[in-house]
């Protein structure tokens, strides 16, 4: 396929940060009207995605977007993840149908409504719309840079791809021993951001990502769930639950990450990861 001209990708890379800041301020206006599970979820999926192309930002230095902005996103997304942890936890601990278990769910449920709260005092404040600000010079910042050809930008994005994905070539011979959960956390998080940046990359290029990128979201899926029950394990530990309730909440997380652990084992045999550039 022949590469747009530099000027093209830059446009295209100013047009999607402007999508992808719009769509995190419509879902925080969609948390504060209604904080709900999947409005939690979505606008927790809307952030990373924000941060994940910022970071590409810096691959062309005329736009440059401050860490204060970087930050604030970040700590948006950790504030989320905390709720929607405990909106998974409620779910999965209401589903198992336990005798006992209500305590620990009513606990749960008041955290999160003390997070909930917190979150919407923290969305209500000025700091996201000044983040806004900065977003908004780093946009006309790519529109008004000098041109850059497509033999540059080529390099630009080969070379961040690359980067992108030495994580997963290096913890990919570590996560098929069930007890290297640390490893298998961290190639759940480098998958995520080599599948953001792919995102970006067929926007950019015109490049066709759809096999890539649905692979990488098979793999997401068994990891996320994965370290769901290590989280779910966790507040079992903490709750100091019943004897025998802590054996049988215990021997039912053991046997569901028993096939996840199967399901990854085979995805790892049937789809392996390699390095793809589509450009």
């Amino acid at each position: 396929m022949v590469l747009p001209s530099g000027r093209e990708v830059l446009r295209v890379l100013s047009a999607y940060v402007a999508e992808r800041w719009k769509l995190l301020l419509d879902e925080r206006q969609r948390v504060l009207r209604q904080p709900h599970p999947e409005a939690i979820h979505d606008l927790r999926v809307a952030s990373r995605r924000l941060r994940a192309v910022l970071d590409q930002l810096r691959l062309f230095q005329e736009a440059k977007v401050g860490g204060r902005v970087t930050r604030s996103i970040r700590r948006l997304t950790r504030r989320l993840g905390g709720i929607r942890d405990h909106d998974e936890a409620l779910q999965y601990f209401s589903g198992l149908g336990f005798s006992g278990l209500e305590p620990l769910c009513n606990r749960l449920q008041r955290r999160r409504e003390r997070e909930v709260a917190d979150l919407l005092h923290w969305l209500a404040k000025p700091s996201i719309d000044d983040a806004g600000r900065h977003v908004a010079v780093a946009i006309r910042g790519l529109a008004n840079s000098s041109d850059t050809s497509a033999e540059q930008a080529l390099a630009l994005l080969a070379e961040r791809s690359l980067q992108l994905y030495l994580p997963i070539a290096n913890l990919a011979p570590r996560v098929v021993l069930p007890e290297h959960d640390d490893d298998r956390h961290a190639l759940r998080i480098a998958l995520k951001k080599w599948r953001y940046f792919n995102e970006l990359l067929g926007r950019v290029t015109g490049a066709d990502t759809a096999v890539l990128l649905e692979q990488l979201r098979s793999y997401q899926t068994v990891l996320g769930r994965l370290n769901d029950l290590a989280v779910f394990e966790a507040l079992c530990a903490r709750a100091e639950l019943a004897e025998e309730l802590d054996d049988a909440v215990r021997q039912q997380i053991a046997r569901q990450r028993q096939e996840l652990d199967a399901d990854f084992l085979r995805l790892l045999a049937q789809q392996p990861l390699h390095y793809t550039l589509l450009l």
